[in-house]
Parts: structure tokens; sequence; C-alpha cells
């Protein structure tokens, strides 16, 4: 089972993590989660950049938590699937190692790889397939916005679906 994910963090410098929002491809419509952390950050940790552009998406009320509950929740969430779940993610390098870093010393979900895989449909070549993809980032973002991690996560989740009925492995594209 694939899990697309995004996370917001109070900068690229020195990232610590804001929110974490889950979309699973387990039926339609998929299913979201999505958390912000009360207890990782001081709104002088956040760049500029993120405090214009992400702290006033952040929702609050009951998304916004402790870490330890945040992290209890989204496990829970994760192996109630009860099947193998892998992360999906335009940038696995930076998302899966801030979930990871998040995560430590607490269990990580049992079925959940450690690893993240990649949805980057940039190298797609122009034609119709690209346009497609564009086309449904453009209409996500527009409809709602960008840099809201349950958004984002949900944008990929979009394209992931527009290259799968254009016949392709998403998660393989090669130029």
């Amino acid at each position: 089972m694939l899990i697309f994910v995004d996370t917001e963090c109070t900068s690229l410098e020195a990232p610590k993590l804001l929110s974490v929002g889950f979309v699973a491809a387990t039926s339609e419509p998929p299913e979201p989660f999505y958390v912000e952390l009360t207890d990782t950050y001081e709104p002088s940790d956040c760049s500029a950049f993120v405090r214009r552009e992400v702290i006033p998406q952040l929702l609050g009320g009951s998304y916004a938590m402790a870490s330890v509950d945040a992290r209890r929740q989204v496990r829970t969430w994760i192996e109630a699937f009860g099947e193998p779940a892998e992360l999906v993610t335009d940038y696995p390098e930076f998302d899966a190692r801030l979930l990871r870093d998040w995560f430590d010393g607490d269990r990580w979900p049992h079925n959940l790889a450690r690893s993240a895989r990649r949805l980057d449909p940039s190298n797609l070549p122009s034609g119709p397939v690209r346009d497609a993809v564009e086309a449904a980032r453009a209409n996500h973002e527009h409809r709602w916005g960008a840099h809201q991690a349950l958004n984002d996560a949900a944008r990929l989740h979009r394209v992931y679906q527009v290259l799968a009925s254009y016949g392709l492995d998403p998660l393989d594209l090669r130029p």
C-alpha cells in the first residue's frame, strides 16, 4: 500500500517538524491523516518564508498536539491498515529523514518501510502526459493552495493517479 506524505518544517537549513500530512491510497476517496506539532519548535525557529507561507495555513484545533501524542496517532493510523506500506513523497531524502528523526526512539510503525519512494514527474517530456500532470497540479493548488502538508500530500496522490491513468509507473519515471 502507498501512503503519500508531505511535511512542513521550520526551515530547510535547520529543519524542525511543524506538520505532517498523509494520504493513504486505500480507497476512493483516499484516507487522509494530518497532525500539527506544538512542541517541536519556537516561532523564532521559522524562516521568513515559513512564517509567511506555512504558519498561516496551520489548522490548529484538534490537529495540534504534542509529539508523543502525534507519533502514537500516526503509528496507530498506519498500523491499522494491516498491510505493508511505503511512503511516497516528492523529496524522500528530506521527508523520510525528518520523519525518522521525529520518531526518534519511539517505535516506527511495524508495517511501514523506513525509506520512501520518489514521485517526481519533472523529467516528463513535453506532451499530453506532462500537460495532464501540470493541469492536475495547477488545479489542486488553485483550489487548495500550497505549503500545507495535507493538501500537498493529496496533490501528490492526484499526480500519481494522473500518471497511472496513462499507463505509466509513477514511481519509475525515467527521462
